[in-house]
Order: C-alpha cells, then structure tokens, then sequence
C-alpha cells in the first residue's frame, strides 16, 4: 500500500461518543498524525454548523464533508469548496412526492433543519446533525424547495410502510440517492418511541455519498485514493469504507457495514478509541 496520506473520519459513533464527547486517546491521536503531515478530513452526515466547533477544536485542516457529500467546506475560511444540493426541478418534485404523505420531515438547507409540527416530537433524532433548527408551520413551504441554494439533504420518518412507499418511488427517479433505516439506529436515537416502530429515509441528489466525497479529497490533495484511510461506523459510512485504500469500521457495526471494511476495531461503536486504534495500525503514532 503507498503510504497513506489522507484520514477521513466519520464522526457520531465514530469520533464523537454517546454523551457527545471525544475520548481522550483519540484527540491524542489525531493531534499526533497531523503533526507528521496527514491530512485530517471529516466526513460526516452533519451540517457545517454541527462540525465547525469541533473541527476548529482539532485544528483540522483538511477539507470537511457534511452532509454526507452535499456540502464540501475549508474548516479554515468556513467557504463552500463544492457541493451538490437538489435544486430546480429535483428539489420541487421530491417536495410533491412528500405533499400529503403525513411524513415527519426535516429538510436540511442553509445550514440549518427546519421541520414543522408533524416532526417535532422527533426532533431529537436529528438534533446532532446541527444545533441550528427551526420550527416552521410547514416544512413543505420553505423557499428552498425552489430558490437557487436548494436542499442538502432530508429526511423523513414515519412508519416502513409510510416511508417504503415513497423511497421506492424516489429509487426509480435518477435524480436522487435514497437510504432508508430503522429508527432505532438512527444516529443519536437510543430506544423505540411507544407505539408502531418507525423508519426513517435520507434522500440527497444522485451521486452524493461519501466514497465520492472521499474521491474529491483525494483529487483536491494530489493522492491517489489507495493512499486514504477511513473511519466509520454506520451505513451511510459503507461508500467511503469500500473505496478508501484501508477502512476500519468500529466493533459492534452491523453485518454488512462491517462487511465493507478492509479491518475491524476492538473499539465498540459509540464508545471512542476506535480512531487512535486506527491511527496507531497505520501510522504507529498517538
């Protein structure tokens, strides 16, 4: 393997701990690998406003990838690199296909979630991606379905049937990327609500995930991508686990995310260490 020169790191049960916190070994470690000349990259389903404290925190340096891809941003100037949002025609038909569907949604643009009164007793299921939300009359009305910035990302809860019914109709548009998931794994989600279990489904334009984002990394260093590394945990981390020259996925990930990954760690999902573990397997460093 060329010798690695980019680490891509997932962070909620990847970097950040349950409780919200990095586990110590791993701020370490990170401190350490940059002081030898890597590049330090996060990648992660969040927002900009959901990272850019922690980011500065860790001095990183490396170009941040929110939104699984949707959004690439120099943590040292806080300016948009690239991105790939749903504009135009995508945003406002994935709007009509969502119009009367009685779904908790939470729409992702401007840096900030916004959701109405249907989504509000789930706020908290997506709560990590940012600190910045807001409650509208209807999350359907925004002007972002049809101005120029459009929509990063969203994502819809409601019951599988509910939920399956309108992934499998956005799955046959081109035009998205669709991932649906069980409420309970969703990131920061501890438990099963009372009542029926929910499903929950993240759409983004076609092409936006994190073996992408981690290929425009790459590029935009000069490497190939057998000389990256990444860290990750949950399924929206499977793309950039697959492309990435060595992947580590955190102990306790399901079957087919660990299935992706070219090594496994002893650190449990959630639990931190898994970073400095990593580090340590290819740098011996930290």
């Amino acid at each position: 393997m060329p010798t690695p020169r980019i680490l891509a790191l997932d962070l909620d049960g990847t970097l950040i701990r349950r409780d919200g916190s990095v586990h110590p070994d791993d701020l370490a470690a990170v401190a350490a690998v940059q002081a030898i000349g890597v590049q330090v990259s996060i990648v992660t389903g969040r927002l900009y406003s959901g990272v850019r404290e922690l980011a500065a925190r860790l001095d990183i340096r490396g170009t941040v990838v929110c939104s699984d891809g949707a959004e690439l941003i120099d943590p040292l100037t806080h300016a948009v690199v690239a991105h790939r949002r749903m504009t135009g025609g995508s945003a406002t038909d994935l709007r009509d296909q969502l119009t009367g569907r009685g779904l908790a949604l939470f729409v992702m643009a401007s840096d900030h979630i916004t959701y109405d009164a249907v989504g509000a007793p789930l706020a908290r299921y997506v709560r990590n991606w940012t600190p910045v939300m807001e409650q509208v009359d209807s999350a359907l009305t925004l002007p972002a379905w049809s101005d120029d910035h459009g929509i990063s990302a969203l994502v819809a809860v409601g019951t599988a049937a509910e939920v399956e019914a309108v992934a499998d109709r956005l799955r046959a548009d081109v035009r998205y990327r669709v991932d649906s998931f069980a409420v309970h794994k969703a990131p920061g989600a501890e438990q099963h609500d009372a009542g029926p279990p929910r499903r929950g489904m993240l759409v983004h334009a076609a092409g936006v995930d994190k073996g992408l984002a981690l290929r425009d990394l790459a590029e935009q260093a000069g490497v190939s991508l057998a000389q990256t590394v990444a860290v990750g945990d949950w399924i929206n981390d499977i793309p950039m686990l697959r492309v990435a020259g060595r992947s580590f996925v955190m102990g306790g990930a399901e079957a087919e995310v660990a299935a992706a990954a070219s090594d496994q760690l002893e650190a449990q999902c959630w639990s931190g260490g898994g970073v400095a573990e990593a580090i340590r397997a290819v740098w011996g460093v930290g």
